[in-house]
Parts: structure tokens; C-alpha cells; sequence
């Protein structure tokens, strides 16, 4: 029995001093990582053209390199330098961008999950997405280790770029309707169009001579109604041309957000799927409807 008790005992020193080795070797390996990328990184100092920063990895190599790790995070690397233009290597400072940039992603799920849940539930799912997102243990490292600025960065990006595209498919949305009244006050104007030319016939090839007072009249109430649906026409006009000023400016905004989001980390990218879905699953029929004719 004491034999098999002994055993045991050893058996579980050994667990602890593995257990141990590893937790070091993790450490170890951060350190490394995080010595790599901020205190050995020439790309964070003064002397360096910031040109370099488009020239270099992650790691302050340049791509050209055949040691070169091939992580092209230019955004990420440029905030790691304004920190050391404004507090040296001191890490308090990194780690604070850290937590304002959590924060911030915190703030733009919130909103994220207002414009998709469904109205009824949109208060309180949101908050509780947001609760869970911001206290999620996962997004601890990302958080706490400083190399994880790129994926707060390109998280923040990568919201900011879904949301100007939810503003695009709305505006582009409202732009169809829009088009739709343009279409119907040129129904009504071609109505009264066809209702003179009837009228026209009707005086020169029959042979009753109404009075010039109801010609004057219908004259007057013919005019009268082109007024009105050529300053409805205007409106429309005017509003359509805000419309699409307003469509371009948020789907190339979201393009430049995607671009941001790639260039804190390469996954950024994937956001111009989640648009795509988003806009398959959230637009309007009507939307659809074009959308499918225009792959036919």
C-alpha cells in the first residue's frame, strides 16, 4: 500500500513541475513576442521614415526578406509607435490603448446587435451581448498581452465597416422607394397628357363647340396640375441626388474601414463577406428581387 501511495505522490509531483515547465514556456514564449514586436522593433523609433511601416512586417522585418514572418500589419505597428512617441516603452501606456480600444469594440457591438436583433428584443439583447462580449475570458490575452493590439484594432474596424454598410443598404433602400413615387407622379403626368390629347381629338373632329369658358377652365386645371407634379418631380429629383451622394459616401467608407481592418490584421477582410450576408438576409424584397435579376 505504501508502495502504491509513493507512486502516486511521484506521479503527481511530475504532473505539477509539466504543468509548471509549460505555464513557463508560455510566458517565456509572450515575452518573446511581445520583446519582438515593441522593444525590439526598429520601426517603433524616431529615427525610422515612417515609410518603413509600409515596407516591414509585424515584427519590423522587411517583407523582402527571406526570414520575413509575412504579416503586413501597418496600422497596428503605427499605433505601437505613437505610444512610443508619446511614452517611450513605458507599459502602462500600450496597456491602456488596449483597454480603450476594448472598450470602444464594446460600444460599436452594442450597436451592431441594436440594428440586427429584432426591435422587441433589441434593448436587452444588445446589452447582454454587449455584457457578455466585454467580460468574455477569451479576450483576456487580446486585451491584457500588448501584441494584441491588432486584433482590437481590426475589431473596431472591422464594426465601424459593418455598420457604414448597414447605412448604405438603408439609403439605398430609400433611394428605391423614392424612384418608385418618381415613377408614379410620371404616370400621372402622362395620364393628363393623354387626357388633352383625347380632349384635342374630341374638339376638332367632332362637331359640338363647347364654350370657351370650360376651355379656359380645363386649360387652367391642365396647368395647374403639370405645376404640381413638376415641383413634385423637383423634390424627387433633389431628394434622389442627396440619396445617392449619401450611397456612395457610406459603401466607400466601408470599403476604406475593410481596407483598415486588413491592415491591422489580415482577417479584417473577411468583413466584406459578413456585408454580403447581410445584405442577402436584411435588405428589403424589392432589394432582392433586383439584386437576383442583376446575376441573371
Amino acid at each position: 500500500m505504501s508502495s502504491d501511495g509513493d507512486a502516486k505522490e511521484e506521479e503527481n509531483e511530475t504532473n505539477t513541475i509539466t504543468e509548471w515547465e509549460e505555464r513557463k514556456r508560455e510566458t517565456c514564449l509572450r515575452w518573446k513576442t511581445r520583446r519582438r514586436a515593441i522593444l525590439s522593433n526598429p520601426d517603433l523609433l524616431s529615427k525610422t521614415p515612417w515609410v518603413r511601416l509600409l515596407e516591414n512586417d509585424f515584427w519590423g522585418t522587411p517583407l523582402s526578406d527571406s526570414g520575413s514572418h509575412g504579416s503586413y500589419r501597418p496600422l497596428c505597428v503605427l499605433t505601437f509607435r505613437l505610444n512610443y512617441l508619446l511614452g517611450g516603452f513605458q507599459p502602462w501606456g500600450y496597456h491602456l490603448v488596449n483597454v480603450l480600444l476594448h472598450c470602444l469594440a464594446t460600444v460599436l457591438l452594442i450597436r451592431v446587435a441594436r440594428l440586427i436583433l429584432p426591435k422587441a428584443k433589441s434593448s436587452v439583447g444588445s446589452m447582454v451581448t454587449g455584457l457578455v462580449f466585454a467580460t468574455h475570458p477569451i479576450h483576456t490575452e487580446a486585451v491584457a498581452g500588448v501584441v494584441g493590439r491588432a486584433d482590437l484594432a481590426a475589431c473596431n474596424f472591422y464594426f465601424l465597416s459593418l455598420l457604414a454598410y448597414v447605412a448604405h443598404v438603408r439609403c439605398r433602400d430609400t433611394q428605391y422607394c423614392h424612384r418608385f413615387c418618381k415613377k408614379s407622379s410620371v404616370m400621372k403626368s402622362d395620364s393628363k397628357q393623354y387626357q388633352k390629347i383625347v380632349y384635342a381629338l374630341h374638339k376638332s373632329v367632332t362637331s359640338c363647340n363647347w364654350p370657351k369658358r370650360q376651355l379656359r377652365d380645363l386649360e387652367n386645371t391642365e396647368l395647374s396640375s403639370v405645376s404640381v407634379v413638376m415641383k413634385k418631380r423637383d423634390n424627387v429629383r433633389s431628394c434622389c441626388w442627396k440619396n445617392n451622394l449619401k450611397l456612395w459616401i457610406y459603401l466607400v467608407l466601408c470599403l476604406l474601414l475593410a481596407i483598415a481592418a486588413m491592415l491591422s490584421k489580415e482577417t479584417g477582410i473577411t468583413v466584406l463577406g459578413i456585408c454580403f450576408v447581410y445584405d442577402l438576409v436584411y435588405c428589403i424584397p424589392s432589394s432582392k428581387v433586383r439584386f437576383l435579376n442583376s446575376l441573371c
